[in-house]
């Protein structure tokens, strides 16, 4: 729809009516590199901006709007006790027991609305006469207690063991011990919806709700930081998130310096020699190398990201850092692909300069970014490149055919799983996926032939991802959540293509009426952010559905456990023949 008139309108009008500005560049004759200043394309242009803004605004929200059924029957489905259950944070000191948090609740509803609460435990203790017993029966450590008496081997196995299981006893039942995280189970869906509700705007002592993951995925240890703690390592994680933004930008100049041959000629004796011997080689580093050596590079965020993530911002499951890899790497990957060539050789010159100058943004964008179409389209069609190799699964393949030389088939495929969770995981896939399709969206009326590339890209990420949809494990999701992100970075990019239009067209314009009609699309694209958001509610479950709960309700997916409660505090014995028990049933009956 957007693509199709970019490519035959505004190819042709470039080609024929732009007055040859773009000179011997053939490929920016069918851009907007080719039309003279002064030019009445300009008025064509400034009626494309919104065109795209309004199909765009169309399209977003109609995908929304079928989404919405979705997420609505995955709330529904949730596996007990997820669905009746909310994860209580903050709890303050006065309601951190079970009898004074269930009194709390019982006079919020009027009546006994709460059918178990689970507190996290300060296990510290109980984990250090765990270690001990496991130390004493390897023979690594030993223990004096004190009457001067030495312990170990099998007596402090045995002796730590019992310590350690009379103390998980009293943990279990004990308040002294609880943590400012609790799940709350209610007797019915309602209750827990209505309570989410209420204590979603954090107006009740601080304290913050949020829907639970399931048993199995719950990250115990992040969930017992203090939020004391939690909020000085997430300073920390945020101090070095900054150092990498900053310390990224001299791989990118690095890049930016041998992408051309020109450049390196002058250095490398080799290089010259390139120039003067294979001409077809020294075209093709000058194509393909920026992009293959950006792309090479920011493939290593991920990892560096998610190290940051896992070791300071202490979060409630795996899945739910994913999304936090998703939003930050959104970030970096707007100002390092698709700024790259705006922002120049330094962010912090460029960012003073924008401080002290602000209304300069469009005019930046404008005399740098036109320039840089030869650069995505080459950027395109490297990420084409990208996913069919990420298809060849080629990690799991080598991994499988090494753990294949000592386990059996079904074993050694087991071994191989999951793939990297970093770079092809759900939250690196989808923060790519969003700037692919803002990349072609900003640069469809500059250069119309990347709607084309933008095509084909994501026709090969359609095959590609419904291939690895079916032979990659099935992973915890979120029901959504990185869709809905997706779109709204989607959002954020059409302000970034208006505002370069404007910058265009008041540069190559013969008056300021073009730009004018063009800026005019940015009011637009606001009204439509902030509808989207306010039209479709999709993070809970509408109140009546959820007060017509009746036996209609789709059935729950089925869970490992039917509480949450720390792993360490169960009887070891009972929980994994528990565990054993359901995981074969589930397995017979085929439920996944």
């Amino acid at each position: 729809i957007i693509g199709a008139p970019c490519v035959l309108i505004l190819c042709p009008l470039h080609y024929f009516c732009g007055g040859g500005a773009a000179g011997d560049d053939r490929l920016s004759r069918l851009g907007m590199g080719n039309v003279q200043h002064g030019s009445w394309l300009c008025w064509v242009h400034a009626f494309m901006v919104w065109y795209v803004v309004l199909v765009v605004h169309v399209h977003l929200h109609r995908a929304q709007k079928s989404f919405l059924p979705l997420r609505m029957r995955w709330l529904k489905e949730m596996p007990e006790p997820a669905v009746t259950t909310l994860l209580l944070q903050n709890i303050p000191e006065h309601l951190r027991t079970t009898e004074d948090l269930r009194t709390f609740f019982d006079g919020v509803f009027g009546y006994n609305a709460v059918k178990r609460i689970d507190f996290l435990k300060d296990t510290r203790e109980l984990l250090r006469w765990r270690r001990a017993a496991e130390d004493g029966l390897q023979g690594r450590a030993a223990f004096r207690t004190g009457t001067g008496r030495v312990l170990k081997d099998e007596e402090l196995h045995q002796v730590a063991g019992s310590m350690a299981e009379r103390m998980r006893k009293q943990i279990l039942h004990s308040d002294d011990v609880n943590l400012s995280c609790a799940f709350v189970t209610f007797q019915r869906r309602r209750e827990a919806a209505l309570a989410y509700r209420l204590l979603s705007a954090d107006d009740n002592d601080h304290i913050r709700a949020d829907l639970p993951p399931d048993p199995q995925e719950v990250l115990w240890q992040d969930l017992a930081v203090s939020p004391e703690r939690q909020s000085l390592l997430e300073l920390c994680g945020y101090f070095l998130i900054f150092l990498i933004f900053w310390g990224f930008m001299p791989v990118v100049v690095f890049i930016q310096s041998i992408a051309n041959l020109s450049t390196l000629e002058k250095d490398v004796p080799f290089f010259k020699y390139l120039i003067e011997q294979l001409p077809v080689v020294a075209t093709l580093w000058n194509g393909l190398m920026a992009s293959f050596a950006l792309t090479v590079a920011i493939s290593l965020l991920p990892s560096l990201l998610m190290l940051i993530f896992g070791n300071f911002f202490p979060c409630k499951a795996e899945v739910n850092r994913q999304h936090k890899l998703q939003v930050w790497y959104n970030y970096f990957l707007m100002v390092y692909i698709l700024l790259v060539t705006a922002v120049g050789s330094s962010i912090f010159t460029t960012g003073k300069h924008l401080m002290e100058r602000p209304f300069d943004a469009p005019g930046l964008l404008a005399s740098n970014m036109p320039k840089s179409t030869h650069f995505y389209l080459n950027f395109i069609p490297m990420q084409m490149a990208a996913y069919s190799t990420s298809g060849l699964r080629m990690a799991q393949v080598c991994k499988y055919l090494f753990f294949r030389c000592y386990y059996d088939s079904e074993t050694a495929k087991d071994k191989s799983e999951p793939e990297d969770q970093e770079f092809t995981g759900i939250g690196s896939r989808s923060a790519r996926a969003a700037l692919q399709l803002s990349t072609v969206l900003t640069f469809c009326t500059l250069s119309p032939l990347i709607s084309i590339l933008g095509f084909f890209m994501f026709a090969v990420s359609r095959l590609i991802h419904g291939f690895l949809f079916e032979v990659e494990n099935r992973k915890p999701d979120l029901g959504g959540v990185f869709w809905v992100s997706d779109l709204e970075e989607i959002q954020r990019g059409l302000f970034l293509f208006v505002l370069l239009m404007t910058g265009v067209l008041a540069e190559r314009a013969g008056n300021f009426v073009p730009s004018a009609i063009a800026a005019s699309s940015w009011v637009f694209v606001y009204w439509s952010f902030v509808t989207f958001r306010r039209r479709h509610q999709w993070e809970h479950l509408q109140v009546e559905e959820v007060l017509q709960e009746s036996a209609e309700m789709p059935k729950s997916r089925p869970s490992m456990t039917d509480r949450y409660i720390q792993p360490e505090l169960p009887d070891q014995g009972k929980s994994q023949s528990l565990i054993e028990a359901v995981t074969t049933m589930r397995s017979k009956l085929n439920i996944f």
